[in-house]
């Protein structure tokens, strides 16, 4: 197909902008979408997104003393790829989180699932895949906003379901994109502290860490975790004496497997 020669048009990109909250640089949608575009025009290819399905949640947080909403979005997507000679469909999902309306969060999931279907796609694999559109500006999470609008750090934990999701999904993929690795024994770790959010409820925590997993990642077994994946629980758990994640993160695993269930 020309995608493989698509792939060695691209190149490598590196990183345009800065998450000023984690202190890390990043790829743009914007630098990305923009790039890929130019290639794909000149390889004939176009790959077309389709939303199936959008659900949009609240969440409810304080910030300087006075209750508000976060809305956040999970769209389910077909991408299409054409190149006038083959046409292929593929899942994807987008995930994104807005702090005034629903609809931007909407569109917001709607531009991060393409960005992260097209690096996925061509193995762009240099800088760090994060952040969403930011007009006027080449900065992540710490962009200046008008002094209505909610900052993400303002959100006090433990925090949404979407929200840990969203954040353990980012640093998967900066430290995927980094290519660092994580030890056997490090993995053994972060399984017992899995485990171990269950034990005050007199629970062996192994179904439960199933499903957590499942319901982050995607995958169904620990053993199908990339070092990428396990790093990223390690920094969400920041486990404490007795081999038991934070207080914190144990309630926010909890409310990611009630939201399941309901």
């Amino acid at each position: 197909m020309k995608i493989t020669k698509a792939m060695l048009d691209i190149g490598s990109l590196e990183a345009d902008a800065k998450n000023t909250h984690d202190n890390y640089e990043y790829i743009s949608a914007d630098k990305i979408l923009e790039r890929v575009g130019k290639v794909f025009g000149e390889n004939d290819i176009a790959v077309i997104p389709s939303a199936n399905d959008v659900r949009i949640s609240e969440h409810a947080y304080m910030s300087g003393g006075q209750q508000k909403t976060m809305f956040a979005a999970t769209v389910k997507m077909s991408m299409y790829i054409i190149d006038g000679e083959h046409k292929l469909e593929a899942p994807w999902i987008g995930c994104g989180v807005d702090y005034r309306v629903p609809d931007k969060a909407v569109y917001k999931a709607i531009t991060s699932g393409h960005k992260y279907f097209l690096t996925k796609l061509l193995m762009i694999g240099v800088g760090n895949e994060d952040g969403d559109h930011q007009p006027g500006s080449s900065v992540g999470r710490g962009t200046e906003k008008n002094k209505d609008e909610d900052k993400e750090e303002e959100i006090q934990r433990p925090y949404p379901p979407e929200m840990v999701k969203e954040r353990i999904g980012e640093k998967s993929l900066h430290y995927s994109q980094k290519g660092e690795t994580a030890s056997n024994e490090l993995r053994g770790a972060v399984v017992g502290w899995m485990n171990n959010i269950w034990k005050t409820d007199d629970k062996d925590g192994n179904e439960e860490r199933r499903r957590l997993i499942k319901s982050i990642f995607g995958v169904d077994s620990s053993k199908k975790l990339t070092d990428a994946h396990v790093l990223a629980l390690r920094d969400w758990m920041q486990p404490i004496e007795d081999n038991f994640p934070s207080p914190l993160a144990i309630a926010e695993a909890k409310k990611i497997l009630r939201q399941k269930e309901n």
